[in-house]
């Protein structure tokens, strides 16, 4: 059967909500620059409320007694700082002698400089929680205290500490406990459960080598995580709604688990030929048409997930995914579920439909396609391509440790720098000092990593130029992935 929406281009009075609160995708993202991602993701681990902007900062620090009437001195120590520690919205780097965002290199700065608020950390509490034994408590709170344990790297940071201290109104927790004991884990249940299986084994990975680093590049490598993870999730989700969505097409019985599906990764010393996997994984019906069509199949789950978590008695109030609906949801259920997609549309376009809950919901997402498609003639002037996969390219990007790229005359492609590659190796060893290079082929497939041959024969040669590689044999079969 082909599908086509309903004959006509909507016109939604506002987009379709894609979020819920309570499970799979909590987060409206949209395209900003890692540090705000990541000092937005702390403030809110950490229930802080900071209502100061940099330029307060600036005052503060200035008017720290050790640098009072050494107007001279505070100016070439606040610009040292925003040189090293600021970034600008459009990227890397200041604009125009100010820092729009600043470097989080210590909880209290998360807890003190305002972020426009995207609920970031929501994300993090999805990727913490463990379906069915909730959020991972042990490991949160080890994260926590990680964060109060560290010692300041330099003297600069710990002056522009004392500048946050002094700010009117913060009033930092002196440590951990103290946000601990106060504190609600928020369960979210992820729509790819390996998704956040995999985060919670790197951040513990990442955790067993904080004493090895600098805390300022320690909290440097966590932002990259971060963003890493966050990025995969989003991806992963819009991947394997994708695909089921092609398995309901084929009617029952609805059968669909959502396991990681590893995408192809190339290296940035890679020429991206039009031959190679990791630069055709993104056409025609490819990654960039999954995020894309995203949109429209999270707005059925947001329903889906909202009518079972308020059914009553009928079914168990959990999240379900729409397979799990259409096998689960008694009829009335499935009947809820499709009249609040058909609400969705003005009462002058809303459908009259005699269809099963299967059917209505791929129409709908093949309406909000063309609601979208209808806002511009390119991508880039319809939303659900600048808050899909232009948002994904931002957590992706970075002064350091590359994990996508867009590239003139190729378009998007996912690839690793040396910088992500290194890391990647470090967290691997973390968890399993000295691993053979397939089990690290396999611990990259679990983060939704795919190499082809040519690509893992860069990966060998990048890794053995780094000191990174032990061969123990001539033929270069038993080859082991060490950091130290």
């Amino acid at each position: 059967m082909t599908y086509s929406g309903f004959g006509f281009v909507p016109e939604f009075d506002s987009a379709p909500g894609r979020t819920n609160q309570r499970a799979y995708f909590p987060v409206s993202i949209s395209a900003t620059v890692r540090e705000a991602t990541f000092s937005e993701t702390l403030s809110g681990i950490l229930d802080a409320a900071p209502s100061h902007e940099i330029a307060d900062l600036e005052k503060s620090f200035k008017d720290l007694p050790a640098l009072d009437g050494d107007d001279e001195t505070a100016e070439e120590l606040w610009n040292a700082f925003t040189s090293g520690y600021g970034v600008s919205a459009k990227g890397f780097g200041r604009k125009n002698d100010e820092a729009d965002y600043l470097v989080p290199f210590n909880h209290a700065v998360a807890s003190a400089i305002e972020i426009d608020q995207r609920r970031w950390s929501r994300l993090y509490w999805l990727l913490m929680t463990d379906p069915g034994d909730g959020v991972v408590e042990d490991l949160h709170s080890e994260f926590v205290e990680g964060l109060f344990d560290m010692d300041i790297s330099n003297l600069l940071e710990e002056i522009v500490i004392s500048g946050i201290e002094n700010l009117e109104g913060v009033e930092l927790a002196s440590d951990a406990t103290e946000i601990l004991s106060n504190q609600t884990p928020i369960e979210i249940d992820p729509l790819v459960p390996g998704c956040a299986e995999a985060f919670r084994e790197d951040l513990k990975a990442w955790l067993n080598v904080r004493e090895s680093e600098s805390a300022s590049r320690w909290m440097l490598g966590l932002r990259d995580i971060l963003n890493y993870h966050y990025m995969m999730y989003v991806i992963q989700t819009a991947y394997t709604l994708q695909e089921e969505y092609e398995t309901i097409k084929d009617g029952p019985p609805y059968e669909y688990s959502f396991d990681i599906i590893p995408v192809p990764f190339g290296l940035a010393s890679e020429t991206a030929s039009e031959s190679r996997e990791f630069v055709d994984a993104w056409k025609g019906d490819g990654l960039s048409r999954a995020l894309y069509d995203s949109w429209g199949r999270l707005a059925v789950l947001n329903h889906v997930v909202s009518v079972a978590m308020d059914s009553g008695n009928q079914i168990d109030a959990k999240p379900y995914t729409l397979s799990e609906a259409l096998e689960a949801f008694p009829d009335e259920l499935q009947q809820d579920v499709i009249d609040r997609l058909l609400d969705e549309f003005p009462d002058d376009q809303r459908p009259d439909v005699d269809s099963d809950l299967g059917d209505v919901a791929i129409r709908f997402t093949h309406s909000v396609r063309r609601y979208y498609e209808n806002m511009g003639k390119t991508p880039s002037s319809q939303t659900a391509y600048s808050a899909g996969e232009n948002s994904v390219r931002d957590l992706g990007t970075g002064a350091e440790r590359q994990f996508i790229e867009r590239r003139r005359g190729v378009g998007t492609i996912l690839r690793l720098d040396r910088g992500s590659l290194r890391l990647f190796a470090r967290l691997f060893d973390a968890r399993k000092q000295r691993g053979h290079i397939d089990e690290f082929w396999e611990y990259m497939r679990g983060r939704g990593i795919r190499f082809d041959r040519r690509s893992k024969e860069e990966v060998i040669s990048q890794l053995e130029a780094m000191g990174l590689l032990q061969k123990q044999s001539d033929s270069g079969e038993a080859m082991y992935v060490e950091t130290l």
